[in-house]
């Protein structure tokens, strides 16, 4: 017998060992037992044990392109540590890159682009790699990357391609808040957390709060000596 359902209850509230579930297109109910597969069916189509073990006998074995991976004979693989979001941002800013341009950005990777110091930028509607026809060999200037910078701006673009030719676009500025703002403008988090630290720090040492920590030359203590040098015009 073929059952339509028309569908389901959306409650947790009844006992489905004995009320309706749900009912047919013509209005009959629908009880549990009228759906359940009979013990014949189970035992018909459900893998046995012995089938469970031959088909994952050598689950462990992999293909070809698995066994020709290269690994340590340690018993774990030597994966680089850290997430791989985070190394998707990290690599990119330890190559020396501060700027990217997509046609969009997935929610986290464009915020830790924005931790890292890196400035994500969107085409316009209508425009991408394929519609202007870049190759990749092409010089890309951003203008406007001053104290005036603001969140979700658009700033000139300019791509010169290798034949001569110049095409002039608007880039959408995807640092969206303002302290993402900050961020970029330090640097990156860390940089921002760290500078804040240090302002504090100084602060607490000029007003005679604390005493400056002993460390080794070229160390946070000559940071802080040489911002208060800075602010206070001498060296205590």
């Amino acid at each position: 017998m073929r059952i339509v359902l028309a569908g389901p209850r959306g409650e947790d509230s009844i006992d489905l060992t004995k009320g309706p579930i749900s009912q047919t297109l013509d209005g009959s109910n629908v009880y549990l037992k009228d759906i359940w597969p009979a013990s014949r069916e189970i035992a018909d189509t459900v893998l046995s044990c012995k089938m469970f073990q031959e088909k994952y006998a050598d689950v462990l074995k992999g293909d070809a392109r698995w066994q020709d991976v290269r690994v340590t004979e340690a018993e774990t693989y030597d994966w680089p540590a850290g997430s791989s979001r985070d190394w998707a941002t990290k690599g990119t800013a330890l190559l020396g890159i501060r700027a990217v341009i997509a046609e969009s950005f997935e929610r986290i990777h464009r915020s830790n682009l924005v931790g890292m110091g890196v400035i994500p930028f969107e085409f316009s509607p209508g425009e991408n790699r394929k519609t202007l026809g870049l190759k990749g060999d092409e010089v890309i200037t951003i203008e406007g990357l001053s104290e005036e910078l603001k969140p979700l701006s658009f700033l000139p673009c300019t791509i010169a391609c290798s034949d001569g030719t110049v095409k002039r676009i608007q880039i959408k500025c995807r640092i969206d808040t303002a302290i993402e703002l900050e961020y970029i403008k330090n640097g990156g988090v860390l940089h921002d957390v760290l500078r804040n630290l240090a302002k504090e720090k100084v602060k607490q040492w000029t007003n005679g709060q604390c005493c400056p920590p002993l460390e080794k030359p070229g160390g946070l203590t000559e940071t802080l000596r040489h911002d208060r040098h800075s602010a206070s015009g001498h060296l205590a």
